[in-house]
């Protein structure tokens, strides 16, 4: 067994709270939102290789409405962009990354000639939308977003059936405490009408099998998601891999982060995400008062696949040596000299 040293640290900052409303962000024009990435804003543009009029119509208009709808919502609790603007500054690139991605990739049904280039525009915005949609009801599933009005009243957020902007003028947000693990992908169809306009959606649709594979991708259901789903899930690793400190591309002055808080970024997320479960008979891990106790190879081998899931390189093989990597930087309470604790579990069978 390990036992996780950081739970007390985490609980004294949890208490350290503002004596005003904690994390409260004033609801921003969507112009606002969307001024610092007119890098990549000008790279979609580009990449989509559509006429003026229509990139504003099909492309712009779904950014601007994705932009107004997630705010500066994260996109995490504690794994990758889980700062303010998490959500759009992920979702954008991601949406770069796949346009990019998508130009290595003759689509097609057929394979021909002759439908490769009469449906290239199709095929291109369908993975645009996929990127774009891919992780859109997480704001609405994992969080609770509340909404206060210009007296301070506290309502909560409606995502069913309104923007931010049509209910106050701050908000605030919470993770979900006990959230289903990738809930969001079932739920992300539910609010497409919130973001994609419904002519774009008459374009889409009328091509049944780009249809099918876009619907698949967004749903989460990867054994249907063909091409789109490889190119958007590769993109997404490709943001979450830059954010978390893996990319090697990085400038030379940008501190890398150091591999033993890669390791317990991962581990957090596993846990919060309920990949390793607590608790329960036949779980990966125990939490006791301040103490969490995880089973150690289970632990350290759904880490290291996190990682490398991520895109993060130079990872130990051996699990001898993730111990030892944890234990150096205090994330492990040593047993002795060693990091692996004897234990037995008892508990009441279900």
């Amino acid at each position: 067994m390990l036992n996780i040293s950081w739970l007390k640290k985490d609980k004294a900052k949890s208490e350290a709270v503002p004596p005003d409303i904690p994390g409260i962000l004033s609801i921003r024009s969507v112009d606002d939102l969307l001024s610092p990435h007119q890098g990549m804003m000008v790279q979609i543009d580009e990449l989509a290789g559509l006429s003026e009029r229509n990139f504003n119509r099909y492309y712009l208009h779904t950014i601007r409405n994705f932009a107004r709808f997630v705010q500066l919502l994260p996109a995490s609790e504690v794994h990758h962009h889980a700062g303010p603007g998490g959500m759009l500054t992920h979702t954008l690139e991601v949406c770069v990354n796949a346009l990019k991605i998508r130009r290595s990739y003759l689509l097609s049904e057929s394979g021909g000639a002759e439908e490769i280039a009469a449906k290239q525009d199709l095929w291109t915005y369908a993975v645009f939308l996929a990127a774009l949609s891919h992780d859109l009801a997480k704001v609405a599933v994992d969080q609770s977003v509340t909404v206060y009005d210009a007296d301070r009243k506290a309502i909560p957020w409606s995502p069913w059936d309104s923007f931010l902007d049509e209910q106050g003028v701050w908000y605030s947000t919470e993770f979900q405490r006990g959230r289903k693990y990738r809930l969001h992908e079932k739920a992300s169809l539910l609010l497409i009408h919130r973001i994609i306009p419904s002519y774009a959606l008459n374009w889409l649709s009328g091509d049944r099998h780009i249809f099918e594979q876009w619907l698949a991708c967004v749903s989460g259901d990867i054994e249907n998601a063909s091409s789109i789903g490889e190119i958007v899930g590769a993109a997404d690793s490709k943001s979450v891999a830059t954010n978390l400190g893996a990319d090697s591309s990085r400038m030379p002055a940008v501190r890398t982060k150091p591999l033993h808080e890669k390791m317990l970024t991962a581990l957090r997320h596993l846990l919060n995400e309920g990949e390793l479960p607590l608790n329960r008979n036949g779980a990966a891990g125990w939490v006791s008062g301040d103490d969490c106790w995880l089973v150690s190879k289970r632990t350290v081998d759904a880490t290291r696949d996190q990682l490398t899931q991520e895109g993060h390189s130079g990872i130990p093989t051996k699990n001898g040596r993730m111990f030892d990597i944890l234990q150096e930087h205090g994330v492990l309470i040593p047993y002795g000299d060693k990091a692996i604790w004897p234990a037995v579990v008892e508990g009441r069978l279900s």
